[in-house]
């Protein structure tokens, strides 16, 4: 494996996890934009420009990441300075990008675990003491049930989404 493939490697494990720090930030942001619109924070224009140039800015960089992680590389020199044409490793980066793959959706799927048990004890309590308040947490918990099923998906089509990125890069 070159330098080059390392970082590349690299460069896309992390612009997979700004994908999925974005779709968790995303429902948050869309949450909160019309309260602050309501109480004068930002007027209509500014909240639209915002709802426009960051989505913009974000899918730049994940396409940047993902995509031309070779512009990166060369921009930056990072193959440059290695006394070593070659790094001695037993995997292909397809099987590394893989392996993270399923790592990440493991993690998305073990941190909404606790989560959602704690959001449905919470419904039952309010449920049983008899409160005439609504439940407040779906909001909460769609976004749970977003990021088990989006975790579900990176495990179950890892293959796919490997073989993707690997052949829109090229």
């Amino acid at each position: 494996m070159t330098p080059k493939t390392l970082f590349t490697i690299i460069i896309k494990i992390f612009g997979l996890w700004v994908i999925f720090s974005i779709l968790e930030i995303i429902p948050q942001v869309l949450a909160t934009l019309p309260m602050f619109i309501a109480n004068g924070g930002i007027n209509i224009n500014s909240s639209l420009i915002i709802m426009i140039l960051i989505p913009i800015f974000y899918i730049l960089i994940i396409w940047l990441l993902l995509f031309k992680s070779e512009l990166i590389i060369s921009y930056l020199s990072l193959d440059q300075h290695f006394e070593q044409d070659q790094l001695q490793f037993h995997f292909s980066a397809a099987e590394i990008l893989r392996v993270v793959i399923l790592i990440i959706g493991g993690l998305l799927i073990l941190e909404a675990i606790p989560k959602l048990i704690e959001q449905g004890l919470n419904y039952v309590q309010k449920d049983a003491s008899q409160s005439y308040l609504p439940y407040s947490g779906y909001s909460e918990l769609r976004i749970l049930i977003s990021k088990m099923f989006l975790g579900l998906l990176l495990i179950y089509f890892n293959n796919p989404l490997c073989r993707l990125i690997f052949k829109e890069g090229k």
